[in-house]
């Protein structure tokens, strides 16, 4: 999943919040979940701001902080390791130089599989990579250009993405920065204006062109597929006239295939599996308002109150009957950090099991004040932001 499509995710699910608490519906017996006891509560001197993530048996919490200098105070980003059983704390790390006035954080923390953990800030003197070790300690502190997004690849390779970097001429463009995890870049590339980091597998770029069939002009539209040190691996050009977004309606499958959402002239709606070598492997039709994520296995599909699970290859496994009332279809479906699928229902969220679409944990929805974070494995954490306080619970 991208930047824009986490957020254009988030600012869903806050409008789906508002508009749930302006209209009044009768209020189910099982409208709230019991949750068990929280194994543990920790309270941080500033509210908790990212999901928390797990490495081993730590915890990492991210929360909002203040420097002060002599004369100004600054606000930073503070990571905290916390054990994961108890919820003791470990160490801390502020994301700060000493002396560089104006930090700001300006993507969300990445994490390595080694347990490193990197965050992008930016102050006076320009653009940092920090890097942190899983015992907390600085790695290293590299000068890097200015970019909105930073991202960690399967393999370690970090990328940076400077969304309309202005030349010497005027012109803008997206350009990507490619740094391994000893912080020496590796690659740049400008990308198009529509793009995607998928899985952490590739970055996809949107290229659209003109040209012409017997039927007259239309824009063309071609997928660019690169890997983490930006060489190119393969393109896939759509049919004529079709339309998609690449930012959000592509994901990887097992088995090496990626498949795309598009709407294709006098077919509608589709889902269309390629393989790394450009080739299209099969389709499947969906409807227009569907939801689609992928999971282990292969990917769901949800609409008309019926959630449906495929196989790589496209073959359905099985099929639910979900009730969900609310107003907006396309944001129901999110892929969890176990790759279970988190389903968003009227009243509540589940875990499903995407092999069996059975139910396998349950939890509220967030309200203005709280916010419900699942990290995989039974692992939930209730955030209040009034009390800047997070809860673990094993579900």
């Amino acid at each position: 999943m991208t930047f824009k499509k986490y957020v254009n995710k988030c600012i869903a699910w806050v409008l789906i919040a508002i508009i749930g608490a302006m209209i009044v519906k009768p209020v189910s017996a099982q409208s709230n979940p019991v949750l068990p006891v929280p194994v543990w509560e920790w309270k941080g001197a500033g509210q908790i701001i990212e999901t928390p993530y797990h490495y081993k048996n730590t915890a990492y919490l991210v929360s909002s902080g203040e420097v002060a200098s002599a004369t100004k105070v600054w606000p930073v980003v503070i990571l905290t390791a916390v054990d994961v059983n108890s919820g003791k704390k470990k160490w801390s790390y502020t994301f700060y130089e000493k002396g560089t006035p104006y930090p700001l954080s300006t993507s969300p923390l990445v994490y390595g599989s080694d347990g490193a953990v990197y965050a992008m800030v930016s102050d006076v003197t320009g653009n940092k990579l920090f890097a942190v070790t899983a015992s907390g300690k600085a790695k290293w502190i590299i000068q890097v250009p200015e970019a909105d997004e930073l991202y960690m690849m399967r393999d370690g390779t970090l990328l940076l993405i400077d969304r309309d970097k202005r030349d010497s001429s005027g012109k803008t463009a997206n350009w990507v920065y490619s740094y391994n995890a000893s912080g020496k870049q590796i690659g740049k590339k400008t990308i198009g204006d529509i793009y995607s980091v998928v899985d952490g597998q590739y970055i996809v770029s949107q290229v659209e062109f003109s040209s012409k069939d017997s039927k007259g002009a239309y824009q063309k539209i071609r997928a660019d597929f690169y890997n983490s040190k930006l060489g190119h691996v393969f393109s896939y050009s759509f049919p004529a006239r079709a339309y998609t977004d690449i930012s959000e309606a592509v994901w990887t499958l097992d088995g090496g295939n990626v498949m795309f959402r598009v709407n294709i002239p006098e077919k509608g709606n589709q889902l269309v599996a390629v393989n790394a070598k450009g080739k299209a492997q099969w389709r499947l039709s969906i409807a227009g308002n569907a939801d689609v994520e992928s999971a282990k296995g292969g990917f769901a599909v949800f609409g008309s109150n019926e959630l449906r699970f495929y196989n790589a290859k496209g073959g359905l496994v099985t099929k639910r009957k979900l009730v969900v009332q609310h107003e907006a279809p396309m944001f129901t479906l999110w892929k969890a950090a176990d790759q279970k699928l988190l389903v968003r229902m009227n009243d509540r969220q589940l875990i499903v099991n995407p092999a069996t679409l059975k139910t396998l944990y349950e939890f509220p929805l967030d309200t203005a004040d709280v916010e419900y974070r699942y990290t995989g494995n039974g692992y939930l954490y209730r955030i209040s932001e009034s009390s800047s306080q997070i809860s673990q619970f094993v579900l």
